[in-house]
């Protein structure tokens, strides 16, 4: 199914922007990250969405001190040294500039864990409205059931 949605009077966010200036568009990979890249737009804020079974249980925000670089999603090198990501005991699998090949959204994904890096300064019943909609879309146009949302730090 293509579904192609406007929205009048959305400000681009800085992960997107270039390439829609640039004249490319939004990149399609699946509804799934199509939908958390629309809701990226719609807010300016990175977001990131992950194969839930891919790591494990026990994630956490860390700042990547010992490993310089990993593998990313589109790139060779993810170059991560002295920059926040998310890890679990596996090692890095998200940050607000890229996402690791080992939890990336594939075809058959049964669970997803979306993250939405708002800046400090974000109200916290903005961020519950960024969410909400996310976990609608996804259920209105991927099949999402039984989500789940919550504000972290």
């Amino acid at each position: 199914m293509n579904i192609q949605i406007q929205l009048p009077g959305v400000r681009l966010g800085p992960v997107e922007a270039d390439g829609v200036i640039q004249g490319k568009g939004l990149y399609r990979v699946s509804n799934i990250v199509d939908l958390t890249n629309l809701s990226s737009v719609e807010t300016g804020w990175p977001y990131g969405v992950h194969d839930r079974a891919k790591f494990i249980c026990r994630s956490s925000s860390v700042w990547a001190l010992r490993m310089s670089v990993t593998t990313a999603i589109g790139r060779r090198v993810w170059h991560i040294k002295d920059r926040p990501v998310l890890a679990d005991a596996t090692g890095p699998f998200g940050s607000p500039i890229s996402d690791s090949t080992r939890t990336q959204i594939v075809e058959g994904v049964t669970e997803v864990l979306t993250v939405i890096y708002a800046p400090a300064g974000a109200l916290d019943a903005a961020l519950e409205v960024a969410a909400e909609k996310q976990a609608a879309r996804l259920c209105a146009f991927s099949g999402a059931s039984g989500t789940r949302t919550c504000i972290i730090g």
